[in-house]
């Protein structure tokens, strides 16, 4: 984004905003919204919740805690009074398998005296599930009627409308049906679901949809078609603010596009930083722990580990569908000169490993990857033996838990790591 607005491209055919390469206007509105409201004002980050089990006293402003007082004005002085004690999962593999630190988080949440309950709702047993109290079996798309709706497709939107084939199997529910029923015993039932139903909501969203888009089908088309796109007009990011920025702010405090922060500065002056951590007020690189300056002068753990998406899941999503293990295997990329060092060969079994944890995985020795780092996949399902070796190669075995300094979110490829091969 800055170096787009420095080059002066900002509100220009073609020019962009340097961010993601747009999405499409949108098709689908979302009437269903609970008149129930959370007196629980307080948020944290998304990364952050195993903390808020086992140190929630530590957890304030500086840890990403947020709290807005009665006219939606930040709480400067943010705190957590109380800890997370049960988790709620609903069509997730975030419990275990893509969180970081798997061997951590799994001993913070074996322990049951501190988050004493854990539900998770998914139509697979993932590796997330088997950590739970209780596994509810969620239903497929063939087994209820649904609505779905997209806005960043390219060039264009959809709506998708799901229509239900078979009736559920065994004991699957939906989970609008498991929270009305939660809501009935909290006595907020009325508030919940306003009395509708989830084909109410369904036919509510689409009626509410089509007054958006007055060119949507009815309903009843929309049924046969299953699918119903829109293509985004043509349009120039941002020329609105380009030719009138007063009259056009931008979100930022200033209105424009903010090349140096204030918000950040002043965050780094008053927060409380783990040591290594540094906040930029202007976009730049900042050398920081487990990273490859490290990896050249740590003898004990020399290759830096990254990792990315992977064609043979949706992050961990289809991660146990054999025929796709089958057609895309698990590997750790690594380069031909790191291999040999290590007596490693295209196709060998290998172990992958530093202080938090082991894993097992092949070896794709090729120079499409840089020496002194290698690359692991994401979303493979974590597979422990009995010595704890993680058997299914999933990277977050050896991923750190530890927060990045502003956005308190992943820091999920920044990681030292060994490699060897196994001995068969």
């Amino acid at each position: 984004m800055t170096l787009n607005a420095m080059l002066g491209n900002v509100g220009l055919e073609g020019g962009g905003t340097g961010t993601f390469t747009g999405g499409s206007p949108l098709v689908m509105a979302y009437p269903f919204d609970s008149t129930f409201s959370n007196s629980v004002t307080k948020k944290i980050s998304h990364f952050t919740w195993l903390d808020a089990i086992e140190d929630y006293e530590s957890m304030g402003l500086s840890e990403g805690v947020r709290d807005w007082d009665g006219d939606g004005n930040p709480i400067d002085d943010a705190r957590l009074e109380v800890p997370v004690k049960a988790i709620w999962c609903y069509g997730s593999n975030m419990v275990i398998n893509q969180h970081a630190e798997i061997n951590n988080t799994r001993r913070v949440l074996e322990d049951d005296s501190t988050c004493e309950l854990i539900v998770v709702i998914d139509n697979h047993m993932t590796a997330s599930a088997q950590m739970a109290d209780y596994v509810l079996p969620g239903m497929s798309t063939t087994e209820e009627t649904d609505v779905v709706g997209q806005g960043l497709a390219a060039d264009m939107g959809y709506t998708i409308v799901n229509s239900q084939a078979i009736n559920p199997l065994y004991e699957a529910r939906g989970i609008y049906d498991i929270c009305s029923e939660l809501a009935d015993k909290l006595g907020v039932l009325d508030e919940f679901t306003e009395g509708k139903t989830q084909k109410d909501w369904v036919m509510e969203t689409l009626e509410a949809s089509r007054e958006l888009n007055p060119d949507m089908p009815e309903p009843s088309e929309l049924k046969d078609m299953g699918v119903w796109k829109k293509t985004n007009p043509s349009r120039i990011a941002l020329q609105e603010f380009r030719e009138d920025p007063e009259a056009n702010p931008l979100g930022a405090p200033s209105g424009l596009i903010e090349i140096y922060s204030q918000e950040v500065r002043d965050k780094s002056e008053s927060w409380t930083l783990l040591e290594g951590d540094r906040l930029a007020s202007i976009p730049e690189y900042v050398s920081t722990w487990e990273e490859h300056n490290e990896a050249r002068t740590n003898d004990t753990y020399p290759l830096q580990m990254i990792g990315f998406h992977f064609k043979g899941r949706t992050h961990s999503s289809y991660g146990s569908v054999a025929i796709l293990k089958e057609a895309h295997t698990q590997v750790v990329l690594i380069n031909p000169a790191d291999a040999r060092a290590r007596g490693i060969e295209n196709g060998d079994k290998v172990e992958v490993f530093n202080d938090r944890g082991r894993i097992q995985i092949e070896a794709r020795v090729t120079p499409r990857i840089l020496p002194h780092v290698v690359s692991v996949p994401e979303g493979a399902w974590y597979s422990p033996d009995d010595d704890g070796t993680d058997t299914g190669g999933c990277p977050n075995t050896l991923t750190r838990y530890r927060p990045s300094a502003l956005a308190k979110t992943n820091p999920q490829y920044t990681n030292l790591v060994q490699v060897q091969r196994i001995e068969s």
